[in-house]
C-alpha cells in the first residue's frame, strides 16, 4: 500500500494545470522536477522492500500457562542501499499477551541487520497461531510508505498448568472404596502383566531392579489392574452453557480441575479416560502411566466450550460399560435434573459417581439446583461446587 501526502498531490495537480494552460519550458520544467523528486524516493522504497528480509525464532520446549516465552526476530537489509526509516510493528505475541506492543523505529545501512527480543508471560493455555511482523518502509522525506508483512509461520500449544490437590484423595477415599487411597497400589502386585523399558514418568517403585542390573537397562513392571481402579472423566461442554463465559473463566477452571484429577490418577497408575467434545467431534483420551500424560495435556490445552451435543446425547455416545466400582466423574457447569438423574443411575449400577460443578458467581454463570444437590448427597454421591476463583483445595472443604 502506497500513501502520498495530500499537499504533494495538490501541488502536482496545480503544476499540471499550470503547465497545460500556460505552456512553455518553465511550467513543464517545474512539473518534471516534481515528478522526479517523487519518483526517485518511490523507487528507493520499492528497492528497499525487495531486499528487506525477516526471520522469527522461538524456543521449542514444552510450555505451560504461567511460563515466560521469549521470541526473537531479525530484520535484515540485504540490499546495496541504506534504508533511512523503518517502522516495525510486532504482532506476534498480541494474542498470548492480550496486549499490544509499541512500534519500533530504526534505520538500516546496507547489509545491516537488527535483532530484538520480546518476552511475555503465557496468560492461559490454548492453541495459538502466532501473529506477524509488519514492516513499514518510508523514504527520507516521508512522502511514501510501503508495508511488508513477515509471517512468523509459528503455532504454539500452551499446556494447562498442573495443580495438585494432595488432600483430595484422603477426603473421598471412604466414598470411593479403594480407588483413590494413595497408600494402596491400585494393582495386584502378584500379577505382572508385562515388562518393558523405563519411560519418563514411570514410578520408581515399578522398577524391576534385579532384571535391570542383569541386562544393564532399566526395566519396569506393569501389573494387572484391579476392577475398581478406574475412572472415567466426562466434561460437559455444550456450547450454550458457555455462551456468556467471561474471559473463558469456566473453560479454564474446568481444565484446571480435569488436569489435576487426571494427573493424580496417573501418578498412582489408575486407569483414566477423558471424554468430551470439540464442536461435533467426540474426544476420548485414555492412559494409566505417568508417561501417558502428554495426550491428555494436548486435548485439555485445546479444550473449548463449543460442544454441539447436550450432555445426555454426548454421554450416550461416549459411555461404555466399566467394571463395577469404577468412578464416573462428571465435570459440568449445571447441576440440573438431568445431571442429577444421571448420578443416581450410575449409583444404581454399582458405580461411583463424582459430580463437580463449576460456577462464576460474579457473572451469574453456572447453575446449581440445591434440592438436587441435597438429594444426591443423601444418596452418598459426591458433589463438589467450585467457583472459578476458588482453589482446588476447596473441593475438600466444600464436601461435608
Amino acid at each position: 500500500m502506497i500513501k502520498k501526502r495530500l499537499p504533494m498531490m495538490l501541488l502536482f495537480f496545480l503544476l499540471l494545470i499550470f503547465a497545460i494552460l500556460v505552456g512553455g519550458p518553465l511550467p513543464y520544467f517545474l512539473l518534471y522536477v516534481l515528478i522526479l523528486s517523487n519518483l526517485i524516493p518511490l523507487l528507493h522504497c520499492f528497492l528497499s522492500l525487495s531486499f528487506i528480509r525477516g526471520h522469527v525464532y522461538m524456543q521449542k520446549a514444552s510450555l505451560y500457562s504461567g511460563d515466560s516465552l521469549t521470541i526473537e526476530y531479525t530484520i535484515l537489509n540485504n540490499g546495496f542501499l541504506p534504508i533511512s526509516s523503518i517502522e516495525i510493528q510486532n504482532r506476534i505475541l498480541e494474542d498470548l499477551a492480550n496486549d499490544t506492543f509499541p512500534a519500533t523505529f530504526i534505520s538500516l545501512g546496507k547489509k545491516q541487520s537488527y535483532t530484538a527480543k520480546e518476552t511475555v508471560v503465557l496468560r492461559r493455555r490454548g492453541y495459538y497461531e502466532m501473529g506477524n511482523i509488519h514492516i513499514i518502509i518510508r523514504d527520507v522525506f516521508g512522502l511514501f510508505s510501503i508495508k511488508k508483512t513477515i509471517s512468523s509461520q509459528i503455532s504454539l500449544l500452551v499446556y494447562p498448568k498442573v495443580i495438585k490437590f494432595p488432600s483430595f484423595s484422603i477426603s473421598i477415599s471412604q466414598q470411593l472404596g479403594e480407588l483413590l487411597i494413595p497408600n494402596s497400589n491400585f494393582y495386584d502386585q502378584s500379577m505382572v502383566s508385562n515388562l518393558r523399558e523405563y519411560r519418563y514418568g514411570d514410578p520408581i517403585r515399578a522398577v524391576h531392579w534385579k532384571l535391570s542390573a542383569k541386562i544393564d537397562s532399566t526395566m519396569v513392571k506393569e501389573y494387572e489392574n484391579r476392577g475398581d481402579a478406574k475412572i472415567e472423566v466426562f466434561i460437559d461442554n455444550e456450547r450454550t452453557l458457555f455462551k456468556n463465559d467471561v474471559d473463558r473463566r469456566l473453560e479454564d477452571k474446568i481444565v484446571e480441575i480435569a488436569t489435576a484429577l487426571i494427573n493424580f490418577c496417573l501418578e498412582y497408575n489408575i486407569q483414566v479416560q477423558l471424554k468430551t467434545q470439540n464442536n461435533n467431534k467426540l474426544v476420548a483420551v485414555e492412559g494409566q502411566q505417568k508417561s501417558d500424560f502428554r495426550p491428555f495435556l494436548k486435548s485439555l490445552a485445546k479444550f473449548k466450550g463449543n460442544g454441539k451435543f447436550d450432555f445426555e446425547t454426548f454421554y450416550s455416545f461416549q459411555f461404555t460399560s466399566p467394571d463395577k466400582g469404577a468412578t464416573i466423574a462428571i465435570i459440568t457447569t449445571t447441576l440440573n435434573k438431568s445431571i442429577g438423574t444421571k448420578g443416581l443411575e450410575l449409583k444404581m449400577k454399582n458405580l461411583n459417581p463424582l459430580l463437580v460443578v463449576v460456577t462464576d458467581k460474579e457473572n451469574n454463570m453456572g447453575f446449581v439446583d440445591s434440592n438436587i444437590e441435597d438429594n444426591l448427597r443423601t444418596e452418598g454421591i459426591l458433589v463438589y461446587i467450585l467457583d472459578y476463583n476458588e482453589n482446588l483445595e476447596n473441593l475438600v472443604i466444600n464436601y461435608g
